[in-house]
Order: structure tokens, then sequence, then C-alpha cells
């Protein structure tokens, strides 16, 4: 009895719910499914038609289609493995919770973290005042333990600290890396003014402009994409500075790996990477954009 009426009962709902109980589509294949997914198709070619398409990219950086940001080597490495890793990590999980049953289907899965194109770049090193607390902490131990060292074997302690304790000779090197002067201290103790200031401006034919000082002083201001700041911000510019010489020379600096110029320009920080193109928007943050070395933003 008991059966049947659960028959009788739930059985004209469950026909009212599916009138069509021959129809064994998937909820996918469904009219409104279809229709929504063509809208996406044509909304993806109109977005390739606009931004170019992204298969005839014949570099070897991985890109947003949007934004034209070039992703970081880590978000390459999860496209690269991240098949792969899904992959092994469903196999570990049938294993272990289905065949071999020694881990219980309730518990929690360990998130990856893996970083994906929205992922921000990495974070800035740790700061010179934490590497000076770490070291400070350093000597404070090791000099705690020599001076009981010394005591108990009567050392002479005129000599304690006249030895090197740290790993880097502090006279030559901060934080393990090479020690940098300050530039102010040249403008006044060793480049004096030779020659006295003057208002005339002197006739000369020809000017060379420091590229990177002048990109960095032209802010892209109303300025949509890389071209319209070309022709109403950079060129106008040039031409203005070239009317009274004969002969404009643009140079930009040249960062050679292991160099002290760049391990200085590296210690500025690392913005994001973007594709210079006609078409690709200029970034919102452009000092954090200038912040790449120029050979990179224009490779």
């Amino acid at each position: 009895m008991n059966k049947s009426r659960l028959t009788m009962e739930y059985e004209p709902i469950w026909l009212f719910e599916c009138p069509s109980a021959s129809n064994k589509l998937h909820h996918e294949q469904t009219l409104s499914v279809q229709e929504s997914f063509r809208n996406d198709i044509v909304s993806l070619y109109g977005v390739i038609d606009d931004l170019g398409n992204p298969f005839l990219e014949t570099s070897k950086d991985l890109l947003v289609l949007d934004s034209k940001n070039i992703v970081d080597i880590s978000v390459v490495k999860t496209v690269n493995t991240i098949e792969s890793l899904g992959q092994e990590q469903f196999e570990k999980y049938t294993k272990e919770r289905l065949v071999d049953r020694t881990t219980s289907v309730f518990d929690t899965i360990k998130r990856n973290k893996l970083p994906l194109f929205q992922t921000p770049p990495p974070a800035k090193k740790t700061s010179t005042t934490d590497h000076k607390l770490m070291a400070l902490k350093s000597n404070c131990s090791l000099f705690s333990r020599l001076y009981i060292a010394c005591q108990s074997r009567d050392g002479n302690l005129d000599d304690f600290f006249r030895h090197e304790n740290h790993a880097f000779p502090p006279s030559l090197s901060q934080n393990g890396t090479i020690r940098l002067g300050t530039k102010a201290d040249l403008l006044s103790k060793c480049l004096e003014r030779l020659t006295p200031p003057t208002d005339v401006q002197p006739v000369v034919s020809s000017v060379i402009l420091d590229g990177s000082a002048v990109v960095n002083m032209l802010k892209p201001v109303n300025i949509k994409s890389f071209n319209e700041y070309a022709l109403k911000v950079f060129i106008p510019y040039i031409q203005n500075i070239g009317k009274d010489v004969q002969r404009i020379d643009i140079v930009f600096d040249t960062y050679i790996d292991n160099s002290l110029k760049a391990s200085t320009r590296g210690k500025r920080g690392k913005g994001i990477r973007r594709r210079v193109q006609d078409e690709t928007n200029v970034p919102g943050n452009w000092q954090e954009f200038l912040s790449c070395f120029i050979f990179s933003l224009i490779k």
C-alpha cells in the first residue's frame, strides 16, 4: 500500500514537471542554452575582429587578448601544466577515496592556488628595514653565544669585536647586494659648478633626447591607445623641439645583464609587461607600466 500510495502521489507531479519523458537530451542541449552559447560565440568573433586573432601570434609570449598584457612566467607554467595536474589529482582522489578507501570522501581537498591571468604581479621583496631587523636579531643571538663562550674560556674581550661577523662586508655590501652611493653627494662634493649659469639659449644644430625621460615626462592624459599617444603627444613634442635644429637623436638606456646599471634598475620594481601596438589601450597606471625595462616593453 505504501508503494502504491507513493506512486499515485508523486508520479503525476513528475509527469507534470517532465511532460516529455521520452526527451533524454542533456540540459545544455536545450534551445535557450544553445541560443546563449551562440551569442557568446558571436561576441567572441567580434572581439577577435577588433583586437586581432590570438591564434596568429608568432612570439613565445602569452598575453591577454583584450589588454595585451604579457603574463608572468608563473602563469605560463600554469597553462602548460594545469591539465596534467588536474588529471593527476583526479586519479589520486579516486584511488584514495573510492578504490583503496584510505581517505574519507568528506575530507577537504587542498586548494591549488595557481597563478592565473588576473593574478597580480609578484609582491616586492623584503624591505631594507626588514633586512636590518633580521640582521640585528642574528647578531644579538650570535653575540650572546660568543660572549658566554669567551668568558668560559678566559678569552680576551678586547679582541672580541675585532673579527667580522657578517656574511658580507658591510662597507661594500648591503643585504647581500652591492652597496650603492648617493648621487646627490656627487653634486656638492665632486661635481662643482665649472661654468656660470646663463639664460641665453645657445645656438645648436642637433639635439640629443633621453627617450626614457621624455616618455616619463609626457603622461597620456585623455588618451586611449598607443597610436593616439604617439600622434597627439609624443610626435608633436619632438616636432616642437626640432623646429630650430637640423637633427634630433632619441637614445634609450641599455641594460646589460649582470651590470651595475641593470641591478640598480631592477631594484625599482617590476611592472606589468604589455604588448605595445597601435590599437593597444594605454594602461591606467603609467608609472607602473614604465617600471619595466624599455626593451621588455617593446620586445
